[in-house]
């Protein structure tokens, strides 16, 4: 009777596998399409021989696309799933824009250090995303170096544009840090020498390398103790002191200083007033941050 529990235990946790992977795989537009890139270059699907018409990640239109790919294919030249006559070593996918017709997807192909980039796009059929088009981008795409060098000076030059909020007095802002995440994504720091903000953002390459930023969102300020080590410095027109300090992956973070009548200065020698602190002074924060500034408890000074 034990073994007989057992075992149909194993099957209910097995099938209760089953249904989330086949819900996950079907339900997330970005999983469809790296399910289907998988199959296509594991030779699960061609246009040679028909089998594309049982591919179930594709709409119906995508398929009727599909016997006119095939017939220039035929013809030899690029694989038209593909954008390309080999496969390629790798890929990614992750998706790029949405909207109320469905969502867009990027694959980067791989090709021992050329890439490509394919935009697929996807509609809900049902409960189901399916690919109901795939167009191949005629040049190549940046390395992943280049995109971000792209993308970096485009936020530079348009910060003070892309932020949601406005700086100070009619000011404008400049970028203290940015660090690129997961796929087309990334964090940058900014300020104009009154207040500090961080934002997250999404953006997409589009032909000829033109940068599109996709989304762009105030992340909400921090708040609690602090406890950073870095230098002191001071912005030009900028009223108090700054500590430029990094984290792991996240280099050049910068918090402005509250120095009040209850803040202690520890230099090396012994104390100090709060005012006797010089530019590039390295000293250990500790304080209470809200949003970007920290009121100081305790700044003791650091031997470089």
């Amino acid at each position: 009777m034990k073994k007989l529990t057992y075992f149909l235990i194993v099957v209910c946790l097995a099938a209760a596998g089953w249904l989330v992977y086949s819900y996950y795989f079907s339900n997330d537009p970005v999983a469809v399409t790296k399910k289907f890139y998988g199959g296509w270059l594991a030779g699960d699907y061609r246009l040679s021989d028909s089998s594309y018409k049982n591919i179930e990640a594709w709409t119906d239109q995508m398929k009727k696309k599909a016997e006119g790919l095939a017939a220039s294919f035929n013809q030899g030249g690029d694989d038209p799933i593909l954008c390309a006559q080999d496969k390629p070593d790798n890929f990614l996918a992750y998706e790029v824009g949405s909207n109320e017709e469905g969502v867009r997807v990027e694959v980067r192909e791989d090709f021992s250090g050329t890439v490509k980039t394919v935009q697929v796009s996807l509609i809900k059929v049902g409960s189901k995303w399916k690919i109901d088009d795939i167009v191949c981008n005629d040049k190549a795409a940046p390395s992943n170096d280049e995109e971000q060098n792209l993308v970096s000076d485009y936020i530079k030059e348009n910060i003070s544009e892309l932020s949601p909020e406005k700086a100070v007095l009619g000011g404008t802002f400049s970028v203290t840090s940015l660090v690129f995440g997961e796929g087309q994504t990334g964090v940058v720091e900014y300020e104009d020498g009154h207040i500090l903000l961080r934002a997250g953002f999404k953006y997409s390459i589009g032909e000829n390398n033109v940068v599109k930023i996709e989304s762009f969102e105030v992340l909400p300020e921090e708040s609690g103790a602090f406890s950073e080590t870095g230098n002191l410095v001071k912005d030009e027109g900028a009223d108090g002191w700054l500590l430029v300090y990094e984290k792991p992956g996240q280099p050049a973070l910068r918090v402005m200083l509250e120095f009040g009548p209850n803040s202690r200065c520890q230099a090396t020698d012994g104390p100090i007033t709060c005012s006797e602190w010089e530019i590039g002074d390295r000293a250990k924060i500790d304080g209470r941050r809200q949003g970007n500034k920290v009121a100081v408890d305790l700044a003791i000074e650091e031997r470089n």
